[in-house]
């Protein structure tokens, strides 16, 4: 696999019974980038997620991720490729029962079993710290918390690993415009000063334009472009045209193009 790249998907096919939801799908994503991922609903975009980190077992292709076969079912193979990626769910998947601060933990208990816990709570502290919520918020309960905090508390536990490749399954879905903006400049802000890899799956038009460096389209079971909006925009396919230059899509292209540098990441509390 070429250095640029950190994922490299290949002859992709997944079916559920006699329903295809994707054929012969191929994909690059280049190492510290920023790349949406769209389509029409029902087109696989979270079925595509879900088989690169092993959630679903694709009936067909090859998915090599940094160099590892994502579709190994090698014990120690599987445990390298879980701490390469962390990942923040639609829903934010935070265990209910548990605070905000023994949620960042799970994982680092999990694969570093031995670990001191107070070593462990203050790396805990410290993902928590850079999804830039307060201190005081890893004593909460995910109920007691908004929902942009909700999403915060998952990003701190996507970090916990310190991976090289974050996964968002429609991160701003349900947050009001100032909380969703917020949200995409700490993405941009993540991704620039960690050095991430960034797969977002979104319909946000302000999150694309914002934040993507390249967007990849689902659609007819493949892949059929992966590309900067600029050129994408410039596609003749009839539902490329539709989303990017429609009322929605001018509004949130002039909006991107106006948008402020990202603010600093927080220190530690």
């Amino acid at each position: 696999m070429s250095e640029d790249l950190i994922i490299r998907i290949r002859g992709l096919r997944n079916a559920f019974g006699p329903q295809v939801v994707h054929e012969n799908l191929d994909l690059d994503v280049r190492r510290g980038e920023i790349l949406g991922i769209i389509g029409g609903s029902g087109s696989g975009k979270s079925v595509l997620m879900k088989s690169i980190i092993g959630l679903l077992r694709p009936s067909a292709g090859s998915i090599d991720v940094d160099g590892m076969d994502a579709l190994s079912t090698e014990p120690s193979e599987r445990a390298r490729l879980e701490r390469s990626w962390g990942v923040m769910f639609q829903d934010g998947a935070l265990f209910s029962s548990l605070t905000v601060l023994e949620n960042v933990m799970v994982p680092l208990i999990e694969h570093y079993r031995g670990l001191p816990e107070e070593f462990v709570e203050r790396l805990a502290r410290l993902k928590i710290a850079l999804a830039a919520l307060p201190y005081e918020a890893g004593a909460k309960f995910p109920s007691e918390l908004s929902g942009g905090m909700r999403k915060r508390a998952a990003v701190a536990r996507a970090l916990a690993l310190d991976p090289q490749i974050l996964f968002f399954d429609e991160p701003t879905a349900g947050l009001d415009p100032i909380a969703a903006a917020e949200f995409d400049q700490l993405l941009l802000t993540l991704s620039r000063s960690l050095g991430l890899t960034v797969i977002v799956i979104t319909h946000d038009l302000d999150t694309l334009y914002t934040v993507c460096d390249r967007v990849a389209v689902v659609s007819a079971k493949r892949i059929i472009a992966t590309a900067p909006i600029a050129e994408l925009e410039q596609n003749d396919d009839p539902w490329l045209q539709q989303y990017f230059l429609g009322p929605r899509g001018r509004a949130a292209a002039h909006a991107g193009s106006n948008s402020g540098a990202a603010p600093a990441l927080p220190t530690e509390a």
